[in-house]
């Protein structure tokens, strides 16, 4: 594969991640200031669930289209471990909303959206470093 093409993959999907990301800061925050910040807890799981499955699913259709078909077994790991994932990042966001929504009740401004999306990639960098850090201790 080409390196170029395959740095356009890379940059478009943390671009995906970034919308997603953005997506749900502006659904947590609606939702906190609608039902209360309760709601968050409702939100951040539902968040987590959804990227899991999605993580899921593209993981599939790209197996499936080398001709390699998991089990069910196989998928409920994935979608452990990607629940894993993405309830790490997508707290980290729901804390920054939180922290937000408690600091000030005005609209929830590009800022806020900036922040809930840092946060949610400092999530994944969390969960990236200490996956290259168990990689690292395996050697050693």
């Amino acid at each position: 594969m080409n390196p170029l093409a395959m740095l356009l993959a890379l940059l478009g999907s943390f671009a995906l991640l970034a919308c997603i990301a953005a997506v749900y800061v502006f659904v947590a925050w609606r939702m906190a200031r609608r039902m209360g910040e309760r709601s968050l807890l409702g939100t951040w799981i539902l968040g987590s669930v959804f990227l899991a499955v999605l993580y899921v699913l593209i993981w599939s259709l790209r197996r499936e289209a080398l001709g390699v078909t998991p089990s069910v077994a196989y998928r409920v790991k994935e979608f452990g471990a990607f629940f894993g994932v993405s309830a790490l990042a997508f707290g980290l966001a729901t804390l920054s909303v939180r922290r937000r929504l408690r600091r000030s009740n005005d609209s929830l401004k590009t800022r806020g959206i900036l922040a809930g999306v840092g946060a949610f990639f400092g999530g994944l960098g969390l969960v990236f470093l200490a996956v290259l850090l168990s990689d690292l201790f395996r050697f050693f």
